[in-house]
């Protein structure tokens, strides 16, 4: 890594990103123009399996991990005309983990019920109530308070809008009493969780062609009502939901066409812009810490570069992306612990090789240990590099017990700056598993 502006602007400033590792992506082939991508434990083995929703060949293909991220030849099952989103939720409350499709039909939202070993059949399928609705986006949850999984689609009725559906326990669903949300453009991504602290959970959309998000917050029994409509920049394509900040509250994580932007809760639902990247190309997203430091970081499906990126979470902004080879366009991500570590891997969806890409998380976060450091002398300001073992999540060095500014140049180096106040004295490295102290003195010049 070379030292440029911004890593020394980091250097005097705080702390530099961590950096991780993926292991070179496994690929599992699947279903043609695979469109979705899910996991779960389908088969009750305690292994995080994987599901794709083939929008080219009507299948849902599901590949089942044989432990440690080892995936098993995948297995196809058909569920209509081009299925575009896969969820997976117990959505008949029996206990083990179902498939849940939308399609282009007349019944578009469709079932299969897990029979608690993995093996599936067809279950109930739904309308939405309106004809040549066709559903685009979807997100799972309690949304009437009733202990089932309720849904909220966007669909392209009336040049697009959202609908709410209740389940009525065995994975069947009818129209809520909230009425059809009509907005005029397609929803691209739906997310849905308690925004405002009073109980039930709220509702988030992107909205592509007006380039909004939509704030729905649920009044109670699954009785809907437009609170915001943030702007969101353009094209907007995936909506991610999570405690980005750390503060309690849930905030949403905008995936745009060039780039990502935090949306911050206020803690009552109402949302303000926060940190922003540059990243173009991006399809989708995903939430994790993949650097075990504390902090949600994203992941992205780049379709045009055929990467995933991931962008890691500084505690104050978004880090600087770092790129992993996976299929031909990714379009969808998602992230489980896949090989039972401890840490998040990535799958993700390829649809123009038909595959999925399985990439595991070999960061290194041991307790840190320091083995050197050079010079071993100077003043003030000095760049003083730092070898040893474990430095990924570092989140402090200290000269002698001043706190110095650093950057993570690997999990073997770091790089810091003596401090001002820094006296003669020992080299302390500091991380969330543990903390290392030199041998010997880093000797102060005047």
């Amino acid at each position: 890594m070379v030292l440029g502006l911004a890593c020394t602007l980091a250097l005097t400033g705080g702390a530099a990103q961590a950096q991780v590792s993926f292991a070179a992506a496994v690929s599992v082939p699947v279903g043609q123009d695979p469109a979705s991508v899910a996991t779960g434990d389908l088969d009750g083995d305690g292994d995080i399996d994987v599901v794709s929703a083939n929008f080219g060949s009507n299948t849902v293909s599901i590949a089942f991990n044989n432990a440690n991220g080892r995936f098993a030849p995948a297995v196809s099952a058909p569920v209509g005309n081009s299925p575009l989103t896969v969820t997976v939720g117990d959505f008949d409350g029996d206990g083990d983990l179902d498939i849940l499709c939308t399609t282009f039909e007349d019944e578009p939202i469709v079932v299969l019920l897990n029979n608690g070993n993995g093996t599936f059949v067809p279950g109930p399928r739904s309308s939405l109530g309106i004809t040549y609705a066709f559903p685009y986006a979807a997100s799972a949850g309690d949304l009437d308070g009733d202990g089932d999984l309720d849904l909220v689609v966007g669909v392209s009725y009336d040049a697009g809008g959202l609908q709410v559906l209740t389940n009525n326990g065995t994975g069947a669903f009818t129209l809520s009493d909230t009425p059809f949300f009509a907005y005029g453009a397609f929803p691209t991504a739906i997310v849905n969780g308690d925004f405002d602290g009073d109980g039930d959970r709220d509702i988030a959309a992107a909205i592509s062609g007006q380039d909004r998000v939509l704030i729905l917050r649920n009044n109670g029994g699954s009785d809907f009502g437009i609170t915001a409509r943030l702007a969101s920049g353009d094209l907007p394509k995936d909506l991610l939901i999570g405690d980005l900040n750390n503060d309690g509250d849930l905030d949403l994580l905008l995936v745009r066409q060039s780039g990502l932007q935090v949306l911050r809760n206020s803690g009552s639902g109402t949302f303000s812009p926060g940190a922003a990247a540059a990243t173009s190309g991006a399809e989708a997203g995903a939430l994790a810490d993949f650097d075990s430091d504390g902090d949600l970081d994203a992941a992205l499906a780049k379709g045009q570069s055929d990467q995933a990126e991931v962008l890691l979470n500084t505690g104050t902004g978004i880090g600087t992306p770092q790129s992993f080879g996976v299929g031909d366009f990714p379009n969808d991500i998602a992230a489980a612990d896949l090989n039972a570590d401890g840490k998040p891997d990535l799958v993700v969806a390829n649809n123009n090789s038909n595959t999925l890409s399985v990439l595991l998380n070999t960061t290194q976060l041991g307790t840190p240990a320091i083995r050197r450091f050079t010079p071993t002398a100077g003043a003030v300001g000095t760049e003083v590099t730092i070898s040893g073992t474990g430095f990924n999540a570092t989140t402090a060095v200290e000269f002698d017990g001043v706190t110095a500014g650093f950057a993570v140049l690997s999990d073997t180096r770091l790089q810091a700056v003596v401090p001002p106040g820094a006296q003669t004295g020992r080299i302390k490295v500091v991380t969330p598993t543990g903390s290392a102290t030199s041998a010997r003195s880093f000797r102060v010049l005047p």
